[in-house]
């Protein structure tokens, strides 16, 4: 979940295993992050609301590569991506 908080998406952490990056400063870290964690779902908000967006430019990249992330939920400000599992 690239967003301050994680539990208006999926619940409390106990009941599902979520990440939640503490940033996004560029897309490299990012995507390795979410290959090394095996993400199968990705959640994102284009607009965060907040003075400092740790999150600015997650949008932008989820919705770049319809191959590398398939939407499942795309309406702004709200995106959620499937990827593929190997």
């Amino acid at each position: 979940v690239l967003d301050y908080r994680s539990y208006q998406f999926y619940g409390s952490k106990r009941q599902h295993h979520v990440i939640n990056p503490r940033g996004f400063a560029t897309d490299q870290p990012l995507l390795e992050s979410i290959h090394e964690h095996r993400a199968s779902i990705v959640t994102a908000l284009g607009q965060q609301g907040y003075a400092v967006d740790r999150y600015r430019g997650a949008f932008e990249l989820l919705t770049s590569d319809k191959e590398e992330f398939s939407p499942l939920v795309e309406s702004w400000p709200l995106i959620v991506v499937e990827l593929p599992q190997e």
